[in-house]
């Protein structure tokens, strides 16, 4: 089983980028439902709101489904580097 390696960015918005072994892709850093920073927690292999204890997938999903999904941007890669759209 192929771990995804993911990794936080704090630029327009803050995001994590992961690779999941053939593709790369990106999701909104922060919690839908108190707006904190999200923290992902490796050995879950999950993201984690540190003021509330929400947890989400990495497509997005919270593990509670009362709340909103996260936000996914677009990856995209030209020229040997890597580009998220933040729209």
């Amino acid at each position: 089983v192929y771990e995804p390696k993911v990794k936080f960015y704090k630029l327009e918005k803050p995001i994590f980028l992961y690779f999941n072994g053939s593709e790369f892709f990106s999701i909104s850093a922060i919690c839908t439902f108190r707006r904190a920073i999200l923290e992902y927690r490796e050995n879950e292999n999950l993201l984690f709101c540190p003021v509330h204890g929400e947890k989400f997938d990495l497509n997005g999903n919270p593990l509670n489904r009362k709340l909103k999904k996260l936000k996914n941007y677009s990856v995209r890669i030209k020229g040997g580097k890597i580009y998220v759209l933040l729209e």
